[in-house]
């Protein structure tokens, strides 16, 4: 059984390639012919239809898709189908042997949230906060995959997926140390020492990212007990939004100064 470690990397790259949404998917490359079978099968999908148009060659899947394509073997848009496990997000929920209210989650990458009728995953659980939390979501056919803090999605509830091996991180057992300099952050730090910010923040209980002060020492596990492929992911995903921030904000520049011309 494929682990929530497996499931987390598998996320930030579904993400950093801008996977679509489609209702039904689970893992597929968008075609005419693919889009047009889905629109028969749901009005949602027939409504948007245009827009589904507009991302032909994209891999695709709905909010509980995302775990299907995991699971499944679609993670490049093989397109696999199971009968066997085909369920939605209320179904994997109610399958589900441990579960919660929201207030009850349990520190742990890869733990769906839930509301109804919609599913999302937690992929950084960093933050002293469970609210802030990072989930990765597919959200609809107008917005597509979302990576935000859990506080905005409105979910009310956690499972744990039947379909996924939860494994918490291995231990680290090479550890250095860090004195902390001016300008210095966790982010920072993990990306330095190949390690990531959970596995810094677990190695420096009580630890706060906002109040780092010079002459701190901070301990570093070693990148042994890291998996890699999240690593890479999420240094994927952070990339492409710093990428899509620079083009909105070139974007921003060219009208004020198309403004600014056009008021003389």
């Amino acid at each position: 059984m494929k682990t929530n470690l497996e499931f987390v990397a598998f996320l930030e790259k579904a993400y950093s390639r801008g996977d679509r949404y489609i209702l039904g998917g689970f893992g597929n490359i968008l075609s005419a012919g693919f889009i047009d079978s889905k629109c028969r099968q749901y009005q949602y999908n027939a409504e948007n239809r245009s827009v589904l148009l507009q991302y032909i060659g994209r891999v695709a899947h709905d909010c509980y898709g995302l775990l299907k394509a995991f699971v499944w073997g679609n993670t490049d848009g093989q397109g696999n189908y199971i009968a066997s496990q085909d369920r939605n997000e209320t179904g994997a929920k109610n399958a589900a042997q441990e579960k919660g209210m929201l207030s009850t989650i349990p520190r742990l990458p890869g733990i769906a949230v839930w509301k109804t009728g919609h599913v999302g995953f937690v992929v950084d659980s960093s933050a002293a906060d469970y609210r802030d939390w990072i989930v990765i979501e597919n959200y609809g056919i107008q917005t597509g995959m979302l990576r935000r803090p859990l506080r905005e999605g409105g979910w009310t509830d956690w499972f744990k997926d039947t379909y996924i091996q939860y494994v918490e991180r291995e231990e680290h057992t090479n550890m250095t140390t860090h004195t902390i300099s001016k300008g210095d952050t966790l982010w920072a730090l993990a990306r330095t020492y190949n390690t990531i910010v959970d596995a810094i923040r677990a190695t420096n209980p009580g630890i706060d990212a906002n109040n780092l002060h010079v002459g701190q020492v901070v301990n570093i596990p070693g990148a042994g007990g890291v998996d890699q492929e999240v690593l890479e992911a999420r240094i994927q995903a952070l990339e492409s939004q710093v990428n899509t921030l620079k083009q909105e904000r070139d974007v921003a520049l060219t009208r004020i100064s198309a403004a600014k011309q056009a008021l003389g």
